[in-house]
């Protein structure tokens, strides 16, 4: 039984997602640390075994709760982490179905006989910033680097114009999206510069920031880069991967004033607005919370009426952007590919494929 403290109107939306994931608490007492490692919960598959940074095979659990499925006998899912090689793999048959590809790939995939299936998705590339001290905590200086990005160039330069350029963190396509503020910061380099002056940087900013070290991560983050340069923001880089960047930029040394990353998806969009801008929450950098924000936010959560909640949002949505507490840059579109024999495969927004309901015709 949860008691709350309050309503929760998006209490449903976040229980589908890890938050509701079910877990057995004697496996956990017997196994602890290592429980992860043979999970007992109340999925479609049973984890069979598992190679780290190689490969998992999990076999249909006959006991699922939702009677007939999943289809599958069972699913070998192999770990790549290079989008060409997965493609590869798939064209030469060794695999089914490749998920996460780049637009590169689906040049190569159209040009087989395979399936490829494009998702908008609420995953987005963006900018992460620490607003907690200074440079960031002046909301001129945030604001400078949200109108020196050219959101539609980086999106034909890195994925040839599939993604979807955004100014705030809820895609189009979602019915708690606001059309007003969604494409607010036009590229404007000039209106860039004019604030950090009025910021009290007339000669430009230099900011250091984290990035990601593998290949695509640094073709984007030099578009970005370049970009921001062009409006006198210098930006001093230190590419590592992920899970460092992770730890440097919101763990205690609170290394860098911003971080190029990939932001993910949540079921209900204030747990995206809650994870990334409430005064606890991992992914605020510098745990400050603007006021006002506080009431904006319970305002979506207290009622369950679908256009009530949506005009909360935009009033939310409407302030996380002109504070400019993120960079927004593009939402992904995922790439997914398969055989043509693979039946109902659906990547949803939050972009984590589910293979529940998919088949093989034989």
């Amino acid at each position: 039984i949860l008691r709350l403290e309050r309503p929760n109107a998006a209490l449903p939306a976040i229980l589908t997602d890890r938050s509701g994931m079910m877990v057995s608490p004697t496996n956990i007492k017997q196994n602890g640390a290592n429980a992860d490692q043979s999970p007992v919960g109340t999925g479609p598959w049973k984890l069979e075994s598992w190679r780290n940074n190689d490969r998992f095979i999990a076999r249909r659990n006959e006991n699922y709760w939702r009677p007939g499925l999943p289809h599958l006998d069972g699913i070998n899912v192999a770990i790549m982490g290079e989008p060409a090689t997965a493609l590869r793999s798939l064209i030469a048959g060794e695999n089914d179905l490749a998920t996460s590809l780049g637009p590169q790939q689906k040049l190569l995939a159209d040009r087989s006989k395979l399936t490829t299936q494009l998702t908008h998705s609420m995953g987005m590339v963006g900018i992460y910033l620490n607003y907690g001290r200074p440079p960031l905590s002046d909301v001129r200086v945030r604001q400078a680097l949200n109108y020196a990005i050219d959101r539609d160039a980086f999106n034909q330069a890195i994925a040839m114009g599939l993604d979807v350029p955004t100014s705030a963190i809820i895609p189009s396509e979602h019915w708690a999206c606001d059309p007003q503020t969604a494409s607010y910061y036009k590229y404007d380099p000039g209106k860039a510069r004019a604030l950090l002056a009025e910021a009290g940087f007339p000669n430009g900013i230099d900011i250091p920031m984290l990035g990601w070290s593998d290949q695509i991560s640094m073709q984007r983050q030099e578009v970005i880069v370049t970009q921001l340069g062009r409006a006198g923001i210098r930006v001093a880089l230190t590419p590592v991967s992920p899970s460092a960047s992770s730890t440097m930029f919101f763990g205690s040394a609170k290394q860098g004033a911003g971080r190029m990353a990939q932001i993910a998806a949540r079921p209900d969009p204030s747990q995206e607005y809650d994870n990334l801008f409430s005064k606890d929450a991992y992914f605020n950098a510098g745990g400050v919370e603007l006021e006002g924000y506080r009431e904006l936010l319970d305002a979506t959560m207290a009622i369950t009426d679908r256009a009530a909640r949506k005009a909360a949002f935009a009033k939310l949505q409407r302030f996380v952007v002109e504070t400019a507490l993120l960079v927004p840059i593009v939402f992904n579109t995922s790439i997914n590919v398969h055989h043509p024999r693979v039946k109902n495969f659906v990547a949803g927004l939050i972009a984590k494929p589910k293979c529940t309901t998919v088949w093989l015709d034989s």
